[in-house]
């Protein structure tokens, strides 16, 4: 019997999806991290897509990749963290605090 990780597809499609909205932010400032955010429950939605999948294969024994929905979870918080820096950096210059 075959056992598949459930998580990894979604890990794998989520690093793919956010880090080429980010990409597209640092050569285009009409994207804003706060938009990228609003995509989050896309990674819910897609491991739960992932579970009911696998659910269909009786024949294979699935067990959950811990490591990449932890992986995920770490993603999702970095992105957070990078949002509210450029949040706070734009409202530092906005109140006149950075002269860059």
């Amino acid at each position: 019997m075959a056992t598949r990780r459930i998580g990894s597809v979604t890990l794998g499609g989520g690093l793919m999806v956010f880090g080429i909205l980010f990409l597209v932010h640092t050569f285009w400032d009409g994207l804003s991290y706060g938009l990228i955010l609003r995509f989050w429950p896309l990674l819910l939605i897609s491991l739960g897509a992932e579970t009911l999948l696998s659910l269909r294969q009786s024949e294979t024994k699935w067990v959950y990749d811990k490591g990449a929905i932890v992986m995920m979870i770490f993603l999702g918080l970095f992105a957070m963290m990078m949002a509210a820096a450029q949040f706070t950096l734009e409202a530092w210059e906005a109140l006149g605090y950075l002269n860059w």
